[in-house]
């Protein structure tokens, strides 16, 4: 499993496992008992929360994601960022292209490792 020394670092990886299509790659970034949340979704643990980015992954290829607004402040081993992204992925079937803005809350947890990892996302 990779460590990331920063959630900064570990933000940048999070979107070059999305443009590669890794799932698990963005699943192992997820503590064991994370949540991730949206009014449509609720994952809870790593598996489910994989399980979601697999099928998001086979129904769309991720473009970009840019943060516009919002910055990481780090306490002790926690991390805490509320921050609009512009998501543009394109749909595998159609070829349609779209953009999304993402209203999210992310906690970061540092482990016992050293390494960074989601806690709780939350985003519209």
């Amino acid at each position: 499993m990779t460590i990331y020394s920063s959630p900064d670092e570990m933000m940048a990886a999070y979107a070059e496992a999305l443009f590669a299509g890794d799932a698990d790659a963005v699943e192992a970034m997820y503590e064991e008992e994370a949540i991730y949340y949206r009014p449509t979704v609720m994952a809870k643990g790593r598996a489910a929360i994989g399980e979601f980015y697999r099928n998001g992954i086979a129904a769309r290829e991720f473009l970009s994601v840019k943060r516009v607004e919002g910055s990481i402040t780090v306490r002790d081993d926690y991390a805490f960022q509320h921050g609009v992204y512009l998501i543009r992925s394109k749909d595998r079937v159609s070829g349609e292209v779209q953009e999304t803005e993402s209203r999210s809350t992310l906690i970061f947890h540092r482990g016992d490792d050293g390494g960074w990892r989601f806690q709780t996302m939350q985003g519209n």
